[in-house]
């Protein structure tokens, strides 16, 4: 994997996208995050709803809710064709306790799996037909969970907004409340 932000550097920070490392994966994307120009090839753009495992570190696994961005170096983002997402994320995290001690065991600057310890890493794959109607279920909840993540940012986001000027009294609460009124009508 190539290192985005040297290989593709954004020319136009207003026009580019943030690389996704290992903290951006754990804390979300900020200001300090890398950036990297939009000409990155389209297997290293994530979105959010994405499935990413970091190999190196702390080895995290999660589906991606902090917008569109550049996946970097140490990260996969993880993809089946066969079958659907939620399952394959549940056998990631399955293995990720097993996947942090190799990583630790071989720690000396920074501990990771390697392609091998994934091709060991046997799954149970139920008959098409079970796995058809555990979709059925499971997509939903998946989706309502990427969902509720989403809908967490733009409310934090809003708070982060709103909070400053309540307290200097650059806006009231009345006012406030009827702006929210307003814009949900």
């Amino acid at each position: 994997m190539v290192l985005l932000c040297k290989k593709f550097p954004a020319t136009d920070p207003d026009d580019s996208l943030p690389v996704i490392k290992i903290s951006e994966m754990r804390n979300g994307v900020n200001a300090k995050s890398d950036r990297a120009s939009r000409d990155v090839p389209e297997k290293y753009i994530v979105k959010n709803g994405d499935f990413l495992f970091s190999w190196s570190g702390s080895l995290l696994a999660k589906f991606w809710t902090g917008g569109e961005g550049a996946l970097n170096q140490h990260l996969f983002k993880v993809a089946s064709e066969q079958y659907p997402m939620w399952f394959v994320g549940h056998w990631v995290y399955h293995y990720l306790e097993e996947f942090q001690m190799i990583a630790a065991s071989k720690a000396t600057t920074m501990g990771h799996i390697q392609r091998g310890h994934l091709k060991v890493a046997m799954t149970i794959c139920p008959p098409e037909d079970i796995l058809e109607r555990l979709d059925v279920v499971m997509e939903p909840l998946v989706e309502q969970v990427i969902q509720c993540e989403l809908e967490s940012r733009t409310l934090t986001t809003l708070r982060d907004a709103l909070l400053p000027k309540l307290i200097s009294g650059e806006i009231r609460v009345s006012y406030a409340q009827a702006q929210i009124e307003e814009a949900l009508a």
